[in-house]
């Protein structure tokens, strides 16, 4: 396989991004979680900073928000104590069979 580079890009989204991309993936929040340009460079949008401590602060800094559109913050700390260890091997679960299908491919 080629060289795999990592590209962080912690402005918003969309900044700063070359014309003649491609999305191969996008969902309601996020116009391009996959994304091509030209015939060999992909780009996957994963959130690899997440953890509770994470959740936590944006949790209680959205309280507000969070209680005025009908979700109990509480709840949502609660069932991320639950699910964070799964979410995270899932997470790296889908990277490497992401980069396993690229390094087949090249």
């Amino acid at each position: 396989m080629g060289e795999v580079l990592v590209i962080r890009n912690d402005e918003k989204e969309g900044a700063g991004q070359p014309g003649g991309l491609i999305s191969l993936a996008a969902s309601a929040l996020t116009q391009c979680q996959l994304l091509r340009f030209e015939d060999n460079v992909y780009g996957v949008l994963c959130q690899d900073e997440v953890d509770y401590p994470l959740i936590e602060v944006v949790c209680l800094h959205s309280l507000e928000y969070m209680t005025d559109n009908g979700v109990d913050a509480q709840v949502v700390l609660k069932q991320s104590i639950e699910r964070i260890d799964e979410y995270i091997v899932r997470s790296g679960k889908v990277m490497y069979a992401w980069l396993d299908k690229l390094e087949a491919a090249a």
